[in-house]
């Protein structure tokens, strides 16, 4: 089915702690609810990458939320402003691999875990 708003913030969340605990546990959770993993990868990419702009070119905010709801874009806001926060362009890359990966893996979640532990220790 597809994805509950609250799965993609779970995740984001977790990787902006550098929780791998949490983003794992995540993880696990929407395989048991029957996600659709390809549609949530998508979303969270775009997530990911709203971060991303804000954080770097904070110019976009208008067009951002413009393009997302009022409170999906306060949570993408909040994220990209913490100062202490782990996404980077590698948290990115990670998952546009997992995106490419998962259309060859028999286990669909095992490209998302895979990320996840690839930013483990960055």
């Amino acid at each position: 089915g597809a994805p509950r708003y609250s799965f993609i913030l779970s995740l984001v969340e977790a990787l902006a702690k550098n929780d791998t605990a949490q983003a794992l546990m995540t993880i696990s959770e929407i395989e048991r609810q029957d996600v659709d993993l390809s549609l949530f990868l998508v979303l969270l990419l775009e997530h990911l990458r709203s971060v991303l702009l804000l954080q770097y070119a904070p110019e976009l905010r208008t067009s951002i939320k413009g393009q997302t709801d009022t409170d999906v874009y306060e949570d993408i806001d909040t994220i990209a402003r913490d100062t202490a926060s782990s996404i980077t362009d590698k948290t990115l890359l990670a998952f546009l691999n997992a995106s490419a990966q998962m259309r060859h893996s028999s286990i669909k979640a095992l490209p998302l875990e895979l990320a996840i532990l690839s930013l483990k220790s960055t």
